[in-house]
């Protein structure tokens, strides 16, 4: 996370991380140059993200991470007057980046997410975090360029992350882990993997639930037919029947057109997320997890 980037920073004891950076000069002042961050894996996304840069009249270095690490490292280290930013990252949901610069330490710095998921709850969802816009790939050039210019045109100065006192973070979320409503809910969880089952498991019976655990997609539609569940959460990579299925035959089942469904999964390629979202899932999750980001996802749906 990004509070444990800086205190490696301000330790003295951060990796030095190494990505791909260039800087564009298209004029002007060097006191007028804009800091953009693009969080972006896909190479051909960041050449038209450049392409539309050009066109900008203004002077503007560009720094580019490939991944959600080398993105928290250099906005603990860099200033920044715009971060363009996808959700499908290599190592992270790109929602958590989100989260820690806008709910966690609360930074005026404009986020732009740029994702090729076009699902109305996940712009919903990023908005709700504190994007100040929301695109999807495709995109048009001219759009994204008129997006770029208005947001660059808020920012007065570039903003940098201050570090948060860990005592102040810790209390904040031991107060929140309290008011978690779970009990009086039901989570069923399948995943046949037995070590992550538990793990899960132990986590939301923590938070006053009760659970459901099933170690195959057929044992999961079997339950499901009770309809006793408050929210499902399955993993894709299922013997047999796997989680997609068992989420299309939610979906076709009226009794449970509105019943949340999490994916958690380690199937992270951008089709899959979006297959996923197309199918009707509430959200999609990326193993490895954290435990704070998946019951942040459970108690949004439960509250």
């Amino acid at each position: 996370m990004l509070i444990q980037v800086l205190e490696e920073v301000i330790a003295g004891n951060a990796v030095k991380t190494e990505y791909d950076q260039t800087v564009q000069d298209n004029g002007g002042k060097s006191d007028d140059c804009k800091h953009v961050l693009v969080v972006e894996d896909d190479p051909e996304v960041v050449k038209q993200i450049i392409d539309v840069l050009k066109g900008i009249p203004e002077r503007i270095k560009l720094s580019v991470a490939r991944d959600a690490g080398h993105a928290e490292h250099s906005l603990v280290q860099n200033s920044f007057d715009l971060v363009i930013l996808d959700l499908v990252l290599p190592d992270k949901d790109g929602r958590e980046i989100l989260k820690e610069i806008k709910l966690d330490l609360q930074i005026a710095m404009p986020v732009l997410v740029l994702s090729g998921i076009s699902k109305d709850l996940v712009r919903v969802d990023c908005m709700s975090l504190g994007a100040d816009h929301y695109m999807v790939k495709p995109f048009e050039q001219a759009e994204l360029s008129k997006e770029i210019t208005k947001l660059l045109a808020t920012t007065k100065e570039p903003q940098t992350l201050s570090l948060v006192p860990i005592e102040e973070a810790e209390e904040k979320n031991d107060v929140e882990e309290a008011l978690l409503p779970l009990a009086g809910h039901t989570v069923l969880v399948m995943d046949d993997d037995q070590h992550l089952g538990d793990l899960v498991t132990h986590l939301m019976k923590d938070h006053g639930a009760a659970v459901e655990y099933a170690a195959t997609g057929r044992q999961a539609l079997d339950y499901l037919q009770l309809g006793k569940c408050s929210l499902v959460i399955l993993d894709v990579n299922m013997p047999l029947v796997d989680g997609f299925t068992v989420l299309e035959k939610i979906r076709e089942a009226n009794s449970m057109e509105q019943l949340p469904v999490i994916m958690l999964t380690a199937m992270g390629t951008e089709d899959d997320i979006v297959k996923g979202y197309e199918l009707g899932a509430n959200d999609y999750i990326l193993k490895p997890f954290s435990e704070a980001q998946l019951m942040a996802r459970v108690r949004s749906f439960l509250k």
